[in-house]
Formats: C-alpha cells, sequence, structure tokens
C-alpha cells in the first residue's frame, strides 16, 4: 500500500465518525417543522380517540354494561380491602391480648430455677373391697369422689375468694394456673400442687385450697358416695423446675418464654402477609365512558400524539444525516478529511416568526456558520458574503503557495455545478494573476475535468454546504494524489 492509499483509507475512516454536536443542532434548527409534526400527529391521535369515544357514548347499552362491571369490581375490590383489614385486626387483638397476659400473669413470671411450691397429698378412702368370687362385681366409687375433689379444686369461682384472702391484685385465673391435681384412682392418693414467685404464695394457696377440699366433704358424700379425706403430707419448698410452664398452662401456645416469642413473630408474619396481598390489590378502573372521560382520552392521546411525533420525526432526520454524509461545517472537513479550507461562506437565514429561538441556537452552538437578515438586506448581504468569501480564498491560496514557486497552474475541481465553479474562478481570477487558473469541474464522472487537472499543478476542491458529500471529497483528494498533484485546500460555498 503507498502513501497516497493509506491516506485515502484514513479519510475513510474518519467518514464513519459523527459529530454529535452537529448531529444535534442540525435537528435543532428544524425546530417548526419538528413542533409542527408532532402538532399534526396529535391532532389526528386525539381526534381519532374523541370521535371513537363519541360513538360508544352514543351507545348506552354498551355504557349500562360497563357500568355494571366496574360497580362489581369495586364492591369485590372493597369486600377483599375490608376482610384483610378485619383479618389484621384480629390478629393485632391477639397480640395484644398475649403480650397483656405475659405481663399479668404470675406464672409466666416465675424464674424457673427458683420455683416455690407447696405439695399436699391426700387419701380418699370409700371402704369399697373387691368381693372374691362376686359374679358382678360393683363399680368403685373412688373415681368419682376423686373427680368430684378435682373438680372442686378446679373450680374458677374459689379462686375469686382466694385472691381476695391472699391480696394480690391480679385476675383470679392468674391465680388457678398456679394450682396442679393429680389423681391416682388405684391408690386413692390425690396430689395438690401450688406454686408461686414466693414461698408464703404457694402456701396461702394451699392453705385454701385444703379449706375448699374439707368444707367439701359433707357435699360430695351426700351427692357422690360417702367416703373419708385425710391429708396424708404437706411439703413446702423451692426447686428448678424447667417444666412450669409446660406442665402448669393450660395454653401450649405460650408454654414458655421462647414459644411466646415464637408464637408472636408467628402472628407478625401473617400480619405482613395479609398486608402484602392488601398491597397487590388493585383498584379497578373506571372505563365506564362519559364526557369527561371521552375528553380526558382525548387530551392524554394528543398528548402522547405530539411527544411521539416529535420524536419520530427528530429521529427520521437522524437517520438522513448520518445516510447522507453532506457537508454542514467546515471544521467537519478540516477534522474528518484532515484538508486546508481556504474559505467558506456563511449560510443567510431569512427572518421568520419567532426567530429569537433561531437567535439562541446560533448562540448556543458557537459558531458563524449562520447569520439571520431580513427580507431587504438579503440580496445586499449575499452579495458582501460572496466578495468576502473570494477574497478570502485567494489571500489564503497565495498564502500557501508562496513557499512553492513551481506551481503556476491551479484547476478547481468539485462536484457542484460548473456555472458555480465559473462564477468562483471569475471572482478570483483577478486576484490571483500571477496564476494560471483553470476550471476542471467534476473529476469523477468527468474526463475533460481529469484531464484538465493532469495538466494542472495543484488543485483547489471546491463544493457546496448542505449538497455535496464527504465520500465524493475522499473520491476527488484520491484522484489528487493518483495524479501527484498539490492539493491545496477546499472552498466551500
Amino acid at each position: 500500500m503507498n502513501q497516497n492509499d493509506h491516506g485515502y483509507m484514513t479519510q475513510y475512516n474518519d467518514e464513519i465518525e459523527i459529530d454529535l454536536k452537529d448531529l444535534m443542532f442540525t435537528i435543532f434548527k428544524k425546530w417548526r417543522s419538528v413542533i409542527l409534526f408532532g402538532l399534526l400527529i396529535g391532532c389526528l391521535a386525539g381526534g381519532y380517540k374523541f370521535i371513537s369515544g363519541v360513538s360508544a357514548l352514543r351507545d348506552s347499552v354498551s355504557r349500562q354494561a360497563d357500568a355494571d362491571d366496574y360497580d362489581l369490581a369495586l364492591q369485590e375490590y372493597t369486600a377483599s380491602k375490608d376482610f384483610y383489614k378485619i383479618q389484621i385486626k384480629d390478629l393485632n387483638d391477639e397480640i395484644d391480648r398475649y403480650n397483656d397476659y405475659c405481663k399479668q400473669s404470675i406464672l409466666m413470671n416465675i424464674d424457673p430455677y427458683k420455683v416455690y411450691k407447696n405439695e399436699s397429698t391426700f387419701y380418699i378412702n370409700t371402704g369399697y373391697e373387691v368381693m372374691p368370687n362376686a359374679l358382678n362385681p360393683s363399680i368403685d366409687p373412688t373415681l368419682a369422689v376423686m373427680d368430684a375433689y378435682a373438680s372442686a379444686v378446679n373450680s374458677g369461682n374459689i379462686y375469686d375468694e382466694i385472691q381476695k384472702k391472699i391480696g394480690r391484685d391480679v385476675d383470679a385465673r392468674y391465680i388457678k394456673e398456679l394450682v396442679h391435681v393429680n389423681e391416682n384412682y388405684s391408690s386413692g392418693i390425690l396430689t395438690v400442687t401450688t406454686i408461686g414467685d414466693s414461698q408464703e404464695l404457694a402456701d396461702d394457696i394451699m392453705k385454701y385450697l385444703v379449706e375448699v377440699l374439707n368444707n367439701s366433704t359433707s357435699d360430695i358424700s351426700t351427692k357422690v358416695h360417702t367416703h373419708t379425706i385425710t391429708q396424708v403430707s404437706e411439703n413446702s419448698y423451692n426447686t428448678v423446675d424447667k417444666n412450669i410452664y409446660t406442665d402448669f398452662t393450660e395454653n401450649q401456645d405460650i408454654a414458655d418464654d421462647s414459644s411466646v416469642n415464637d408464637y408472636i413473630q408467628n402472628i407478625k408474619t401473617q400480619i405482613a402477609s395479609i398486608k402484602e396481598a392488601s398491597d397487590k390489590l388493585e383498584a379497578p378502573v373506571d372505563n365506564t365512558i362519559s364526557r369527561h372521560s371521552v375528553l380526558k382520552n382525548a387530551v392524554k392521546f394528543a398528548l402522547i400524539g405530539i411527544i411521539g411525533g416529535v420524536f419520530v420525526l427528530a429521529f427520521i432526520y437522524a437517520i438522513c444525516y448520518v445516510i447522507n454524509g453532506k457537508i454542514t461545517t467546515e471544521e467537519q472537513i478540516e477534522s474528518r478529511l484532515h484538508v486546508n479550507v481556504l474559505g467558506a461562506a456563511r449560510k443567510l437565514v431569512k427572518r421568520r416568526s419567532l426567530s429569537h429561538m433561531d437567535e439562541l441556537l446560533m448562540k448556543l452552538e458557537g459558531t458563524d456558520h449562520e447569520v439571520l437578515v431580513t427580507g431587504p438586506e438579503y440580496t445586499a448581504m449575499q452579495e458582501k458574503e460572496v466578495r468576502h468569501l473570494y477574497d478570502i480564498s485567494a489571500a489564503n491560496i497565495t498564502a500557501l503557495l508562496h513557499a512553492s514557486p513551481e506551481i503556476r497552474t491551479l484547476a478547481l475541481i468539485g462536484t457542484i455545478s460548473d456555472d458555480k465553479i465559473a462564477d468562483l474562478l471569475h471572482g478570483i481570477d483577478a486576484q490571483l494573476a500571477q496564476y494560471t487558473v483553470k476550471a476542471a469541474g467534476n473529476v469523477i464522472k468527468n474526463a475533460h475535468a481529469i484531464k484538465t487537472l493532469q495538466d494542472a499543478d495543484a488543485a483547489v476542491i471546491v463544493e457546496q454546504k448542505d449538497i455535496s458529500r464527504y465520500d465524493n471529497m475522499q473520491r476527488e483528494i484520491a484522484m489528487v494524489n493518483s495524479l501527484g498533484k498539490k492539493l491545496v485546500g477546499v472552498i466551500v460555498m
């Protein structure tokens, strides 16, 4: 690969680069057409939705069906929400109840490593004997008598009196759970155990229970069976008993401290699950058609259409910018093709309505590629810009060729029309009297242009903004290099 080919490849690689700033401002400068297109799409979308809504509004049967469906869905949604609220309230009440129990219960606050107990045993004798060789032995009444005493001990009424006598400011049920009764029917032994957070409490409860048992003897003898009851023993002591919660409480869900925590945590987990299910419920959308909903939907679709239209047309402009590859600024020529820009004409933009927006965009872009002019001054400004282009181009050519006295003939090449190249030649020829300047034209398609370039010492490329393409300029540069001619630079009209 020779040096010229290498240069051409470098230029080709540069072509694929896109100046995002230039792309952005190219789209911004078309803001009028972008906004108008967006408004057009918005009007079409909003109008279509409005017309379809009015048509549906006239259909009374469809409107009533939509209203009935919405009412039914709303009732189901409200019922589900209320059901979840009731469940959550019940579970929170359950937590409060258990927390209150654990706080007030004497049993739940007893230290299992320091348990005070009173254990009393009673012997019940009903005089029952099994007659030897009896064909139909009678039923042992001991079982019934022991059950009667156990019922007397477990009766809730007596604990109201016991609570008053011992003077503890707690509910009677918390006294009752400190008592445990064990019946041994085969031996007739009834064992009553009381516990407490002090030995005094355990002993006081036992004292009143003994009174209850003694006072119940006559009534049980009358109603159940005659018998005698004798207190065999009574022991007061303190001990370590890790099973007191299991042995004494009737609620196995709270048999110990860890069970309480686990039970409450389980309830909280249920509450969280119910809340999650409640939050996932979606309120039904009222699709019942009304004048308000028709207008609301039309406005919504119009806004969507406006935004969508703006983005669609901006995207189309961006695609065209990338595909066309047209020359837009002289800075792009220098950065992408690495050639000198001898002169560049500014684009004259006539002032229109809202030209303040155009001026703002020009300031933000930070270049002087364009200038706003009024209608009356357009022709004079155009002539001034053309004269400036001729002068600056001729001056740059003279300066760049000052160190190359061997160059005497220049060829103007380019893909623009021959008339524009001829006008340029007429404008700069007088200022380049020391050189022979010829209008060659399109060296890509014109054989005469190639012959003119071949006879010249150097070349000047002439192209036009928004018309000429980068790929054609690359081919022109490759042609100049392949013929061994010096490329002075580019004039952008």
